[in-house]
């Protein structure tokens, strides 16, 4: 891995350092800053040392958590669904039926 001017990169440790500065500097192999005074070289090591728990080990990527909904989540969001349109009036007397029926699964009368 070379590290590039302007990115994120996570830590050994899963921290994220960024974005990175060229520093000009060759002090301890020291080529990129984050700002902080911290330093690396180009290949993401910390100040030239063994393995530091401050070695970029990868390129930083914000990912969204994983949107997870219950069982009970599901039930209520199909119940709503489930009431609003056994509210409409434009719907056929047995499509009505049906979905009573099926609220009743749900435990829910109208």
């Amino acid at each position: 891995m070379q590290l590039e001017v302007g990115k994120y990169y996570k830590t050994r440790d899963g921290r994220k350092f960024g974005p990175m500065y060229k520093t000009g500097s060759k002090d301890h192999n020291m080529e990129f800053d984050d700002g902080s005074g911290s330093g690396w070289t180009k290949r993401g090591t910390w100040l030239n040392t063994c393995q530091d728990e401050r070695d970029l080990i990868a390129e930083w990527t914000d990912t969204p958590a994983p949107v997870t909904l219950s069982a009970e989540t599901i039930d209520h969001i199909a119940i709503d669904s489930l009431k609003f349109h056994t509210a409409d009036n434009d719907m056929e007397p047995l499509q009505k039926e049906a979905f009573r029926i099926v609220l009743r699964y749900y435990g829910v009368t109208l």
